[in-house]
Order: C-alpha cells, then structure tokens, then sequence
C-alpha cells in the first residue's frame, strides 16, 4: 500500500501535536517509516514559518514545510523558498492605517519574524514593535488583526470586504 503513496502532508496541531504541543515517539516512528519508503515529508499549519520549522527541524526528515496558511512554501533540504504569496505593499499600508486610526492591533507576519503596531496583543518571540510600516524590508505572508472590542471587528470585517483579501480564521477567543 505504501508503494502508492508519493507525498504526506501533515498539520500539526490537533494532528502531529499531542496535547502538550510535543510531537510523541509513535508518531516519529510512524513518519520514519514513510521516511523509509520514499515519501516526501511535509509539514502544513496556518501558523507562521518559525512555529513550523522547528518541528521540521526537529524531526530531521521533513522534505518541506507550508506555513501562514498556506502563503509560503519552504524546501528544508535546500533551505531555500519554493513559493511564497504575499501582501502588496500598498494595501498593507491601508490596512496599517486603519488599524492605527482605530487602536486596533495589527501584527504582520514575515519570514522569521513579526512586526506590530503598539495596539498589538501579541508578545510572542520574534516580534518587533514598529511605528512606522514603511521600514519593513520583508515580505508580509499574513496579516493578524487584534481588538477586544467587537464593535472594531465587525467594523473592520465590513473594510474587510473592499479588499480583496482572504479572511482564514476569526478568533472565538476575541470574538463571538
């Protein structure tokens, strides 16, 4: 059976994760055995690049990793970028001053690293505090908008609509 399968592709939370955000012995014998038979190992999350890479890098044995939903495809034998969609810049400098304009947070997910504004919620490793997007030289994959006021998300999902941007994930934590 294993003769016919080319490529796995894995998520990891809820999937390749355990409960304690640990990848389990079993399923490391489980992917070197696909290892074993020549299928190509890859690693998909909604999560940005860094998250994914170091349980790439952990593992030893995955062939690529697909990360920010799905913006960003990275070769881990090459270490090199295969593919990558991201934000133009002048829409992501609309979508700053909005945020800005309206104390909203907004964190702008790059390669390796994320900048936000001072509105931002996140304090996660990586991150840079920036007050002015212009000085970003990387490319932004993916784009987290943050408010615990509902009243600025619906108001921002209705901005939302004259972009024409894809909106993955809405938060349960902030937003009912």
């Amino acid at each position: 059976m294993l003769k016919d399968v080319k490529i796995a592709i894995f998520d990891l939370d809820g999937t390749l994760l355990n409960d304690e955000h640990k990848i389990t012995i079993k399923t490391k014998q489980s992917l070197e055995l696909l290892h074993n038979n020549n299928i190509l190992l890859v690693l998909a999350s909604g999560r940005v690049d860094p998250y994914v890479k170091k349980y790439a890098e952990e593992l030893g044995i995955i062939d690529y990793i697909l990360a920010n939903n799905g913006s960003l495809i990275y070769d881990m034998h090459n270490q090199e970028m295969i593919y990558e969609e991201y934000f133009n810049k002048n829409t992501l400098k609309k979508l700053w001053d909005y945020c800005n304009k309206n104390n909203m947070g907004m964190t702008l997910n790059s390669y390796g690293v994320r900048y936000s504004n001072k509105y931002a919620t996140t304090n996660k490793t990586n991150n840079e505090i920036i007050d002015n997007i212009d000085n970003i030289g990387k490319n932004v994959y993916q784009v987290v908008f943050s408010s615990c006021d509902h009243t600025k998300i619906e108001l921002l999902l209705t901005y939302l609509k004259d972009f024409n941007t894809k909106i993955s994930y809405i938060s349960k934590h902030y937003y009912n």
